[in-house]
């Protein structure tokens, strides 16, 4: 059971590929994923995520998730707080 006004990410996702479905959306994507929430979403998505955002900069690089998302042919994007 889901705690009222937690939304799973799997309906969230299922609602974004409805936006890609009916054209109000070209790509969808993920921001702050790490690989077991990439993985998990990976098994339902009709839809795969066209790109993953994370804070990325020289004290935080990431290396291990920017690798297995470019494994997985997702694009990564980075910013900066």
């Amino acid at each position: 059971m889901v705690a009222q006004g937690k939304t799973p990410i799997q309906e969230t996702w299922q609602a974004l590929e409805h936006l890609v479905d009916i054209g109000l959306a070209k790509s969808i994507g993920i921001s702050n994923f790490q690989g077991s929430l990439i993985i998990d979403l990976l098994r339902y998505a009709r839809i795969r995520p066209a790109i993953l955002q994370l804070e990325i900069h020289p004290y935080l690089v990431q290396e291990e998730i920017v690798h297995f998302a470019q494994s997985e042919n997702i694009t990564v994007t980075a910013y900066s707080s």
